[in-house]
């Protein structure tokens, strides 16, 4: 459809939003979900559920609903990816 900017360094739930891809949508919760591109350098391996609103086919705006920590098989997140 479009392109969005999400503001610079934003915050959410203790997170820094940024650098997102690979967007899927629930049909059965009306939901979208974006995995963040950060390998746990800011904060753990991530993605964040959204609504995203659309008109005259663009992305108008796009709400944060949540976000999950990606997880081993142990439990935890992810390290660092440098570590």
């Amino acid at each position: 459809l479009d392109k969005y900017v999400v503001p610079h360094n934003l915050q959410f739930k203790g997170t820094t939003v940024g650098g997102l891809s690979s967007i899927d949508y629930n049909p059965q919760k009306n939901e979208y979900y974006c995995i963040s591109d950060d390998r746990s350098n800011i904060n753990p391996a991530r993605f964040y559920t959204t609504n995203i609103v659309i008109k005259e086919n663009k992305i108008d705006t796009v709400v944060f609903t949540d976000v999950q920590f990606l997880r081993t098989p142990s439990g935890d997140t992810f390290p660092d990816y440098h570590k």
